[in-house]
């Protein structure tokens, strides 16, 4: 792998240990690897930037809404996060452009048009978000670019100025019920899942029977706890409809699949590693076992920019 700069201070060492694991295990998605790699450490150093410029938000009845099944963040404006935001877009379109060379001009393209004010950042990402686009389309034919590249961007932003956010939010969490499969930050699906030890610290690396399973939030970074037998999406708790796919030779990775939904995630066992791994890069280095899942007619619980697999 090449030579990435760092300061030690500010870059998550995990991101660079995750791929070095993976890319001596599977060569073959070196290029992949790599360009993910290259993105993930500038949002970390985005983002360490970013914990200085990231206000508070007022958990007054937080517990009540979680109580109802509502994430912190739903119907929330987001306009008191613009600097983030944007600081978020300045840090991270080049980041784009450099590691995906071939929607370079796309990303030039909107740059241009955050440039002259036409780009409606703080409406796109309330959007995204929520998950309703109504605007991404008249936007996205507005600049001359894809719908895909537009999104794309999009969610490298604003996954960018949420996860400082993200994190303040969940030390003020404390110990709050949730049993849902989606963020109770900000909603949004799990990117993977991870088995902890029994006492539920994902440093803990037992190999004993049980242990705890978390959902990892693939927008904001937020990690947490979910039954271990029930399905994400549809609540499935039968096991007769669950399984998990593996390659035996490679221990600690597998994806678990729900045959009630036809939908999958894929896991991390803790209790098989020997670091904790940046969870984001470790999903990227897991696209060997979404195609085994695709092979199979199972769709991703979450449609991620690297698991999007044709053929």
């Amino acid at each position: 792998m090449k030579n990435i700069p760092f300061n030690g201070k500010t870059i998550n060492q995990a991101i660079h240990t995750t791929a070095e694991y993976a890319l001596i295990r599977r060569p073959a998605l070196t290029d992949l690897i790599r360009a993910f790699t290259d993105l993930f450490l500038q949002k970390d150093r985005c983002m360490a930037h970013l914990s200085n410029h990231i206000r508070p938000v007022d958990l007054t009845g937080s517990h009540d809404r979680m109580m109802s099944g509502i994430p912190l963040l739903a119907t929330l404006s987001l306009a008191p996060w613009r600097e983030p935001l944007e600081i978020a877009f300045e840090w991270m379109l080049p980041a784009v452009k450099q590691t995906f060379p071939v929607i370079g001009g796309d990303v030039d393209a909107i740059m241009g048009s955050y440039r002259d004010g036409s780009l409606q950042l703080v409406l796109l990402a309330e959007e995204y978000l929520a998950g309703s686009f109504k605007h991404y389309d008249p936007a996205a034919q507005s600049i001359g670019v894809s719908g895909d590249t537009l999104g794309f961007v999009m969610r490298t932003v604003l996954s960018t100025a949420l996860g400082p956010l993200a994190s303040k939010i969940g030390e003020g969490m404390g110990d709050k019920a949730w049993s849902k499969g989606y963020c109770p930050v900000c909603g949004t699906l799990p990117s993977v899942s991870f088995l902890a030890g029994p006492s539920g610290d994902p440093g803990e690396f037992l190999k004993d029977t049980g242990g705890q399973k978390f959902l990892h939030c693939g927008l904001c970074s937020h990690n947490w706890r979910i039954n271990r037998h029930t399905c994400p999406v549809c609540d499935n708790t039968d096991k007769e409809f669950q399984m998990y796919l593996m390659e035996p030779d490679q221990p600690g990775e597998r994806v678990d699949v729900c045959h009630k939904c036809g939908l999958y995630l894929p896991c991390v066992d803790m209790r098989e590693r020997e670091a904790m791994p940046h969870f984001d890069t470790a999903a990227v280095c897991m696209v060997h076992l979404d195609i085994l899942a695709q092979k199979q007619g199972f769709k991703p619980l979450s449609d991620l920019p690297w698991n999007r697999i044709e053929g």
